[in-house]
């Protein structure tokens, strides 16, 4: 059946020219985490805040009025204000850390319209994604008590889709893998592959100059990826035959089928409306989040279609480009939405007479609406997007050393929640635009946050965020154990921050290579198939030869861990090429592997989360979280240790003196029971001075949203 198309329809509220601007403020700033308490920034700190007044706002009741005459006309088209007919609809709206806008227009509009046409029915689904079930009283605050009375009275079902407990029955849709090479991350394997299937040249090139590196130390897939890339360092070395480029072709897998699968609910209502507020996003960077595509592909998707979303190799793709808002994220959201659409058209039994229907609203504070947006193609919300990165773009004058963030209160969940303001600022933080001192050592973060959601472990994270945070902290222990003797006969306090530095870098390395190796292991064992390849096509005991499997063993030695069954997988791999040194047993092994880690690609629940840890820790090496959660407080002592005690008494004194503590990671947590906020910044320029050589010429910023930031 085909699909009647309903208008694209957007209003935007007047403009209000408002100059780019950098507040100074030393009054005292009440934080949104902790509305009881303030913080005063030292004089010269940078408040920087989103410029608020730059639109007109529209009043409610205009908006409703919208609402309702654009729901009248598209009700109408579709043939479902026909008394004689029951009508479904159907209500999708994202979980409780969203603003509600949006959802509350929305309901109110039906609300209206169920007045007049009793033969309305509506269902309501959450689309929660990763995030665990709502309870009914979070439900009923998020929606307002006397609209969840309401829904209450009428009888109205309110389904959560969460990937914890999905919505049943399913439908199941084949997604055809369509990721573009040139946007994914130069660093992840199916680039690192296409290097070696496209230039078989340059691959003995590689091994040529392989020799040239220290080979058990390729820690970073950057240096594999350029040793792809040495066009001009020799000669050709050998001529090999077609076969080999073809083989390495055929491994290459560049395009796999994955499933989607969605509720059976999108399929047996008339209409479906998702609502949304658009706010800026680190990812989704076109339209932001609250629109169309994010809820369907996300919020009501499964756990194997989010971790597709959700790769390292999408994540990572590149730094934020304020010149573009297309990237591999978005790209990927769109597909499978294009999907979704077409099995709208194919799938029976289905009810559905047009695609899903968005609706999103833009405001820039106190739930005032500077523009809103009705359209089945989220690419036309734009509009709005455009409105919230206008007015949160700011300037900042100097580079800083300390960045002070105050987390959203509905962003307060847990640890790394919370943290998605600093994310941002770190996102914009680039060689072009250097927003933060020289070297991480110089830098310190602060985070207020209260880590308010007990049924993500007491505030620590999800579970998956938990299990990859976990890693971390086994990763530490270990290292901890290795540099126990070193630290007890420094001499001096430079010596232990170089060996805490060195270490740290290897903790981190060790970190990214597992999250990649989770995400894109079905991509590493192709990489490793076709590096045997190369080997047994080069000469017996020849240079070429000896240097390439120098280089598969130093691959094998970065990814091989006892934390993860695919590290582990790698250890076994490593295990039968050291032992048994022959290729044929290593394709059988990967082979295997294969067949058992098929369509596994992409992080589960917490990977987003996980590196967004990742590229706070690379940024800052020191990193407060100030809460008065003692769950959390407790978790943060575990994960990174104090090490002071390991240190000669002369140089713990020293350490006291400038009340400064040592751990590997630099997180600590700062309890807001036992230190005002204007302690935990005092803390942190404590830290600041130590690591500035005592200098007094430090700067500070201060945020409490994602802001686009320029110097």
């Amino acid at each position: 059946m085909a699909m009647l198309p309903l208008p694209n329809y957007c209003r935007i509220a007047p403009h209000r020219p408002e100059p780019l601007h950098v507040c100074h403020s030393q009054q005292p700033i009440t934080l949104q985490s902790f509305p009881g308490l303030s913080v005063s920034l030292p004089e010269g700190g940078y408040y920087l805040t989103a410029r608020i007044n730059l639109y007109e706002h529209f009043n409610h009741s205009q908006v409703f009025n919208a609402c309702i005459d654009y729901l009248a006309k598209a009700l109408e088209k579709l043939g479902l204000l026909n008394s004689n007919l029951s009508a479904k609809l159907l209500l999708v709206f994202p979980d409780h850390t969203r603003t509600a806008i949006a959802t509350h227009l929305l309901l109110d509009a039906i609300f209206y319209f169920k007045k007049t046409y009793k033969h309305l029915q509506f269902t309501i689904l959450f689309g929660l994604g990763t995030h665990p079930p709502m309870t009914d009283e979070s439900v009923s605050q998020y929606l307002g008590e006397e609209r969840y009375r309401k829904l209450i009275d009428l009888g109205v079902i309110i389904r959560q889709q969460t990937t914890i407990a999905p919505v049943k029955p399913q439908v199941e849709i084949k997604i055809q893998d369509q990721l573009k090479l040139d946007e994914i991350s130069d660093y992840s394997f199916t680039s690192l592959n296409w290097n070696t299937a496209q230039f078989q040249q340059q691959l003995h090139q590689v091994i040529a100059y392989s020799h040239a590196v220290n080979l058990s130390d390729l820690d970073e897939n950057l240096l594999i990826k350029k040793q792809f890339e040495f066009t001009d360092q020799v000669n050709k070395l050998n001529e090999e035959s077609q076969e080999i480029i073809t083989n390495v072709f055929d491994n290459l897998n560049s395009s796999q089928e994955y499933c989607l699968c969605l509720p059976e609910e999108l399929w047996q209502h008339h209409l479906t409306i998702v609502a949304g507020d658009t706010e800026l996003h680190p990812y989704e960077r076109r339209g932001g989040s609250g629109g169309l595509n994010k809820m369907l592909v996300v919020g009501l998707a499964n756990i194997q279609a989010i971790r597709r979303s959700h790769s390292t190799k999408v994540l990572l793709s590149s730094a934020i480009n304020p010149s573009t808002a297309e990237n591999a994220f978005v790209h990927t959201l769109e597909h499978l939405v294009e999907c979704f659409n077409q099995s709208l058209l194919t799938h029976t039994p289905c009810l559905a007479r047009t695609y899903p229907l968005g609706f999103s609203v833009v405001s820039l504070q106190n739930q005032h609406i500077n523009g809103f947006w009705f359209g089945q193609k989220d690419k036309n919300r734009q509009s709005l997007t455009a409105i919230a990165k206008e007015s949160h773009t700011v300037h900042l004058p100097k580079k800083i050393h300390i960045l002070v963030a105050d987390t959203d209160k509905k962003k307060g969940t847990d640890i790394l929640a919370g943290a998605r303001a600093l994310q941002y600022f770190c996102e914009w933080d680039s060689e072009e635009n250097c927003l933060l001192a020289d070297t991480p050592r110089q830098r310190v973060a602060l985070l207020f946050n209260p880590c308010r959601e007990q049924q993500n472990h007491g505030g620590i994270g999800n579970q998956g965020t938990k299990k990859q945070l976990d890693i971390l902290q086994k990763i530490v222990c270990s290292k901890i154990n290795l540099l126990d003797e070193q630290l007890q006969i420094c001499k001096d306090l430079d010596d232990v921050i170089g060996i805490i530095k060195s270490y740290r870098r290897q903790i981190l390395i060790a970190w990214h290579h597992h999250l990649q190796l989770i995400s894109e292991f079905d991509d590493f064992l192709i990489m490793v198939k076709n590096l045997v390849l190369i080997i047994q096509e080069l000469s017996s005991l020849s240079k070429d030869q000896i240097n390439a499997r120098e280089f598969l063993q130093a691959t094998l030695a970065n990814y091989a861990n006892d934390y993860s069954k695919e590290g582990k997988s790698v250890q076994e791999l490593l295990d039968i090429y050291l032992n048994q040194q022959n290729l044929m047993a290593v394709i059988a092994k990967i082979d295997q592997l294969q067949q058992y880690y098929q369509l596994s690609e992409g992080l589960g629940e917490g990977g987003q989360r996980a590196l967004r840890c990742l590229k706070l820790l690379h940024k800052f090496e020191i990193f407060l979280l100030a809460t008065d959660n003692q769950t959390v407080l407790n978790y943060l002592t575990k994960l990174d240790p104090n090490l002071n005690n390991y240190l000669p008494l002369t140089l713990r004194k020293k350490l006291n003196e400038h009340k400064i503590c040592l751990n590997l990671l630099g997180i600590w947590g700062i309890d807001l029971k036992v230190y005002s906020p204007q302690q935990c910044l005092e803390l942190a320029v404590s830290y600041g001075q130590y690591y500035n050589h005592q200098s007094q010429d430090l700067r500070i910023a201060f945020l409490q949203e994602p802001l686009i930031v320029y110097h």
